[in-house]
């Protein structure tokens, strides 16, 4: 169909303005001019345009129903506009139906739409009859709210009629009915129907009702009504499933979650699709094409739904309100802000109309209506109730009708725990008052408690519950409040009743504390008079024992130190025990006359002459073990006994026989051959090969072949002795055997060497030697070149034989040279390598290597630098400084002492040898003397010294007059300031003094003038040595005696006062520890002192003088790390003293572990009670 507004003129010049229309089908066109129009029935949109944006408007229905409830739950009413799970409703009928004890539990996340599908989806379908006989049903709804059992209760009563008040009746203290009772009640009450009980919102049971014996009732009344193949009631109950790892603490909820759960799941996208458009078709409204997949794709499509639907449904509400007559708009969901802001933006439109007044009282309501969530059990923010009476009724009317309050008889909730999380601002409420909060929370909960149980008073809150809770109390409701003033009128009430009993008792307590305080003065000061005689008990009795039996007075010394760890004369023995020859018992039942070593020393053999034979395994020397019982079969007892010199063979001759051993497996002897005797106590011998055994037996000796130790072949006889043979040797090379036998009758004892030379075959030549006078024979031996025997004799009487073993440990501490003395000392920075030199002026250094548990590591070879005049370790690695016999310097590098490097190589122009070397502490330069002159080198670049400076150089002049010299030098710890002793003669000495801090520019700062000592103590008879200690000189001298200077400001030393009496004569070195705090003095009466030198100006002597050296000592050393000391002497000993208490016990332990026995103690120590330290 075709319209034209105007026909044309034939004769116009150009068209006129006209106007076509063409509709299809039924469809009509109007036309309308001027003021007229034309409408048909539906709506009248009206489109306004401004050229670029449009504007639409249509009248709308104001009596229409809206088919979407926002954020409110779907109610029974709204069932005809519930879609999108009906495949939840029948699943839930489904398991209504089938014969299963107990409630069927809904779960799902907040606002998954649990009390939607109970309210607007199983409960219409149980009324039309969904089920068989379920439209004739009582359906009870209910939420547990705070006191879940009486809700119950109450429903039930509604149901029993005028039989209701026996429910009642059957509560007791308020644990509700007994679930028994009550369903046997219920099945006999006339005209009590079918019941369904819906229990909406469970999780009120954790959030509002903080009564434990409450929930366990309520739960045991669910149980009871659903027990059963025909149970009283149909019980179903939605949760929350955050809340899931709470309900499984309780029996009958874990048991209803493990066999009738029913879990909601997301929407499919045709569910989300029903959600849209299925309410609006109901409601007789059209959906603008594209407003669908437009909230799909806002809505993110199908997925998780913690929080989608009640967004969903507000925008779908908020949307429905800007609808265009029957047509809810594309324009119309924007103007909402879409599904992400519908929410916020209906609460910020309702919240910005109200005045500032009205605002702070509506943050007030909305935070009392969230419970805050507890972090620790893992749950979230929720609603609460609270009686609408608590609340400003106009607040609670405004924000009901925006849908965003929900008023449930006296109780207002929020609509939806959706608007938590959606509208920011009340987020940022409660965020930035979540611990007040959290405090508020709690106070009004208790408050509730106290309100129901009658204000019983010691619900009330004391302490630092109510300091905290006093805090929020602006916030607080009306029933809170008098909680709090309640609260504070008991804590004042008990606070003065409390300081009223505490002064009482506090008069009671210092008496008790008086009398407790002298009865515990009295008892410690007896105590530690009992403590100090013990203690000084010890240290007497290890005093009398230590030159008799060292090893018992060392453990006392170490039960001493134990007792008193600070006290240095305990200290100080303990230390001297530690480089002593200590010795342990080894048991035995018989006494030993005789032990010998196998040649790998893992077993000790021991002899007695009355044919006792002990075995022990030595392999660990601190705990020897007794092995006597692997050698069985021994008859008439041991008598002699002997390793063969490569140590697979043992001997053991008693009185009838020599057995054999094989001991290769020292845990598994295996018996050999045994070879008869005749003539009693044999004599043993093997050669240095271990080919031949000799046996003495009574006048003969017998020789065997042992190619074969299993079955020894007859080498022959040796006759011709005049009596009993007592020794036997061979030499070197086995080819010669001499032969002892004791005093004749006659004479003296003889002894006859014989040449074993051709054997077997030819016949053995003998001498004969006789030694004078009436002698005992004791020990030969034959020189290896076989041309001269040594024989020992002693006059008299024999030596008398002990009943005692012992295993003597010799000190791994102590380090001998051969030949000369050793003289001064340096440690590596790892304290594994010490080197000295010789002390008897002439040239000579050894490097020795120390193992860090303090003892010298034994090697085949040291290294020698036999024309090194004096060496010093570098304070960083393993550089060694030596001043050859042609005074150049020579720099090492001895990480590997046997295969040192040589480094750097350069004339020093001393005119004599160099005594003394010193690095600073950064290892890049080094200080030589030679007497005469002082002279510092840079030895950054080992490989390249060069020299830096000469401090002092008096070469020339000392020619001419010998008075004048350089003697002994110091460096102090942050190689800042160096001292060097000059003068004129021993009595005029004086020290000149340099700051070193840069070492290619000395710069002299200050000289402590000559006489050295003070007027009170005397000058020095001669300056020994110097030592830097912080802002202190010490200058040691040839009395014994230690001057200290004052040399804060260097320009102006001055005295500390009368020197220190350190040795009784000469103190011949000084050294301190890397942290400063010990000082240690070297004299020539063969002792070392410790001092503590805590104050530098007063050193205080820390117990008893070190000895062990049997010559002067001529120097020390510490090592790095302080654990150790090093000293050597004139008597060719170097000593390694450990310092840490640790390292002593270790020492004396290991040395000493069976020498304080029990009966060892009682014998020394009756009364006290046994306490070994090992």
């Amino acid at each position: 169909m075709s319209s034209t507004g105007q026909d044309e003129p034939e004769d116009a010049a150009e068209p006129a303005p006209s106007q076509r229309a063409a509709a299809s089908g039924e469809a009509r066109i109007y036309q309308a001019a001027g003021d007229m129009v034309v409408a048909e029935a539906g709506d009248v949109h009206l489109h306004y345009l401004d050229g670029v944006r449009e504007t639409r408007r249509a009248s709308v229905d104001a009596a229409a129903d809206c088919p979407y409830p926002g954020l409110e739950p779907f109610e029974t009413g709204d069932a005809r506009w519930f879609f999108g799970r009906d495949d939840l409703v029948a699943q839930t009928l489904a398991e209504l139906d089938r014969a299963a004890d107990g409630p069927v539990v809904i779960v799902a996340p907040s606002g998954a739409g649990k009390s939607s599908l109970l309210r607007a989806g199983v409960l219409p379908a149980l009324a039309a009859g969904r089920l068989p006989g379920s439209a004739d049903w009582c359906r009870l709804l209910l939420t547990p709210t705070e006191r879940p059992v009486e809700q119950l209760t109450a429903l039930l009563e509604q149901v029993a009629g005028e039989a209701g008040g026996k429910v009642r009746r059957h509560d007791a203290a308020g644990a509700g009915p007994a679930p028994e009772a009550l369903t046997a009640f219920l099945r006999t009450a006339p005209r009590t129907p079918r019941l369904l009980l819906v229990v909406d919102q469970l999780e009120e049971l954790f959030t509002l009702c903080a009564d434990e014996p409450q929930r366990h009732a309520f739960l045991e009344l669910l149980a009871a009504l659903s027990a059963g193949p025909d149970p009283v009631a149909r019980v179903v109950c939605a949760l929350r499933s955050d809340f899931y790892s709470r309900c499984v603490t309780y029996p009958r909820l874990r048991s209803a979650l493990q066999h009738r759960q029913i879990v909601v799941g997301p929407l499919t996208e045709e569910g989300l699709r029903e959600v849209i458009l299925f309410p609006a078709r109901a409601a007789g409204l059209a959906l603008e094409p594209g407003l669908a997949d437009l909230m799909l794709a806002d809505l993110g499509g199908p997925g998780p739904e913690t929080g989608r639907l009640p967004l969903l449904a507000h925008a779908l509400r908020a949307t429905w309100q800007q609808r265009q007559g029957d047509t809810l708009t594309v324009a119309g969901y924007r103007t909402t802000g879409g599904i992400g802001r519908a929410v916020a933006t209906s609460a910020e439109r309702i919240y910005a109309g109200l005045d500032p007044a009205g605002r702070t009282a509506a943050r007030a309501m909305f935070l009392r209506l969230v419970r805050i969530g507890d972090s620790a059990d893992g749950t979230d923010d929720t609603r609460r109730r609270l009686a609408r009476s608590d609340l400003p009724a106009g607040l609670v009317d405004v924000f009901t009708r925006g849908r965003l309050l929900t008023v449930e008889h006296d109780d207002v909730t929020l609509a939806h725990e959706a608007l938590v999380r959606a509208w920011p601002r009340m987020r940022t409420w409660i965020e930035s008052d979540r611990a007040d909060r959290l405090v508020r929370q709690n106070l009004e909960e208790a408050a509730a408690a106290w309100e129901r149980d009658g204000r019983d008073p010691d619900l009330l809150y004391r302490g630092e519950r109510l300091a905290a809770a006093r805090r929020v109390t602006p916030e607080a409701g009306p029933l809170a409040t008098e909680f709090l003033t309640a609260s504070a009128h008991r804590a004042r009430r008990t606070a003065a009743r409390r300081n009223r009993v505490i002064a009482v008792l506090s008069a009671l307590t210092l008496l008790a504390v008086a009398a407790a305080a002298i009865a515990v003065r009295q008892g410690l000061a007896a105590r530690s008079e009992r403590d100090t005689a013990v203690f000084h008990q010890l240290l007497a009795k290890a005093d009398q024992l230590r030159a008799t039996d060292p090893s018992v007075a060392a453990q006392l010394d170490l039960a001493a130190h134990r007792m008193r760890p600070a006290d240095q004369e305990a200290y100080t023995r303990l230390v001297n025990d530690a480089v002593s020859t200590l010795s342990t018992a080894l048991p035995h039942p018989n006494p030993v006359d005789e032990v010998v070593f196998s040649p790998d020393g893992r077993l000790l053999a021991g002899v007695g002459l009355d044919g006792a034979l002990e075995l022990w395994d030595t392999t660990d020397p601190r705990r020897p073990t007794p092995r006597t019982e692997l050698l069985p079969g021994l008859t008439d007892g041991a008598l002699a006994a002997g390793f063969s010199p490569d140590g697979k063979l043992f001997a053991v001759g008693d009185g009838a026989t020599v057995r054999l051993w094989d001991v290769t497996d020292p845990s598994r002897p295996k018996a050999g051959a045994v070879l008869g005797t005749d003539h009693g106590a044999p004599v043993l011998a093997f050669s240095p090969d271990s080919r031949r055994l000799a046996v003495a037996d009574g006048p003969r000796v017998r020789l065997f072949d042992l190619a074969v130790p299993s079955a020894p072949a007859p080498l022959g006889e040796l006759p011709g002795h005049p009596d009993t043979i007592s020794r036997l040797s061979f030499g070197r090379d086995g080819d010669v055997l001499v032969v002892g036998t004791p005093a004749a009758p006659a004479g003296g004892p003889t002894v006859r060497v014989w040449d074993l030379a051709g054997l077997p075959g030819a016949t053995p030549r003998s001498t004969a030697l006789e030694v004078p006078g009436r002698t005992t024979l004791s020990w030969f031996a034959i020189s290896p070149d076989r041309k001269e025997v040594a024989v020992a004799a002693v006059d008299g009487v024999p030596v008398a034989r002990g009943r005692a073993v012992r295993l003597w440990s010799l000190p791994g501490s102590r380090f001998t040279q051969r030949s000369e003395p050793t003289g001064d000392v340096s440690v590596s920075a790892d304290g594994e390598l010490v080197a000295v030199r010789s002390a008897d002026g002439g040239p000579g250094v050894r490097v020795l290597p120390a193992t860090r548990a303090g003892a010298w590591a034994r090697t085949a070879s040291d290294l020698a630098l036999a024309d090194a005049w004096t060496a010093a370790f570098g304070p960083a690695g393993r550089t060694l400084a030596t001043v050859t016999t042609d005074q150049s310097l020579q720099l090492w590098n001895v990480r590997d002492p046997a295969a040192p490097q040589a480094l750097g190589r350069i004339p020093t122009g001393h005119a004599g040898p160099v005594q003394h070397m010193a690095f600073i502490p950064d290892g890049n330069a080094l200080f030589t003397s030679d007497g005469t002159s002082v002279r510092l080198w840079n030895v950054a670049d080992p490989a390249r010294p060069a020299p830096a400076a000469t401090l002092v150089d008096l070469t020339r002049q000392a020619k001419e007059d010998y008075r004048l010299n350089v003697g002994e030098f110091a460096l102090s710890a942050d190689g800042s300031l160096f001292a060097a002793e000059t003068g004129e003669g021993a009595h005029e000495a004086g020290v000149r003094l340099w700051d070193v801090r840069d070492p290619g520019r000395p710069r002299p700062v200050g000289t402590v003038p000559a006489p050295l000592g003070t007027v009170a103590s005397g000058p020095p008879g001669s300056v020994t040595s110097l030592l830097l200690v912080g802002a202190t000189l010490v200058v040691a001298d040839g009395d014994g005696r230690l001057h200290l200077w004052d040399i804060s400001d260097p320009a102006r030393p001055r005295s500390r006062g009368p020197a220190a009496a350190a040795h009784s004569v000469a103190v011949t070195s000084l050294a301190r520890d890397p942290q400063g705090k010990t000082l240690a003095t070297a004299g020539e009466d063969h002792t070392v002192r410790l001092w503590d030198i805590s104050d530098p100006s007063r050193p205080r002597p820390r117990g008893t003088p070190l000895t062990g050296h049997g010559g002067p000592v001529t120097s020390l050393g510490f090592s790095p790390d302080g654990r150790r000391l090093v000293t050597t002497s004139r008597d060719g000993t170097v000593l390694l003293h450990a310092l840490h208490p640790d390292d002593l016990s270790r020492t004396v332990c290991a040395a000493t572990w069976r020498a304080l026995t029990p009966a060892t103690w009682q014998q020394h120590l009756p009364g006290l009670p046994y306490d070994p330290p090992c």
